[in-house]
């Protein structure tokens, strides 16, 4: 069992990273938002990438990423034009 992290471990990282993270630093540090933010999700890569269990394929699709890239591109022009 050592190794894995339950089901209640990750709601509660959902909860820290994505509301009280987010919350508590526009209550207290406005000016260091973003950069924390930046540095956390670095550090989040970080974990996944060590983690042998990571499938790491899914989190760099190449041909997926060129396809939401291209159609992301063509709706900026055709809605900025």
């Amino acid at each position: 069992m050592e190794g894995t992290v339950t089901r209640a471990a990750r709601w509660i990282e959902l909860g820290a990273l994505f509301g009280l993270l987010p919350v508590a630093l526009a209550a207290f540090a406005r000016g260091l938002s973003l950069p924390v933010l930046f540095v956390i999700a670095w550090v989040c890569l970080a974990v996944l990438w060590r983690d042998p269990t990571f499938q790491r394929d899914e989190l760099w699709r190449r041909e997926r990423l060129w396809l939401l890239f291209t159609v992301g591109l063509g709706r900026w022009f055709v809605t900025g034009v």
